[in-house]
């Protein structure tokens, strides 16, 4: 049996499940050809000036382009600037 909702709260707000908690859980059950998920949360971190929104963007632009691409490199070295100062 499941313990019980109160012998692990874990990051709730009063007993919830928060709206980031959510939205992840959505990217979680998604299947990896669908963005969608993922770009919510981007437009939810981006809603809230959260560095990690243009992250994720960076990430899921990075899937549509071929490796050997200019805006790949461009993108990369972004992306790499952005994990190094996320929290």
């Amino acid at each position: 049996p499941a313990p019980p909702p109160s012998a692990n709260p874990g990051p709730r707000e009063g007993g919830r499940v928060t709206d980031e908690q959510a939205l992840l859980a959505a990217v979680a059950a998604a299947p990896p050809a669908d963005r969608t998920p993922r770009l919510v949360y981007a437009d939810w971190l981006d809603e809230r000036s959260d560095p990690r929104g243009e992250l994720v963007r960076a990430c899921e632009r990075m899937r549509e382009l071929p490796p050997f691409s200019d805006d790949y490199w461009t993108l990369k070295a972004r992306r790499n600037e952005l994990r190094a100062s996320a929290p």
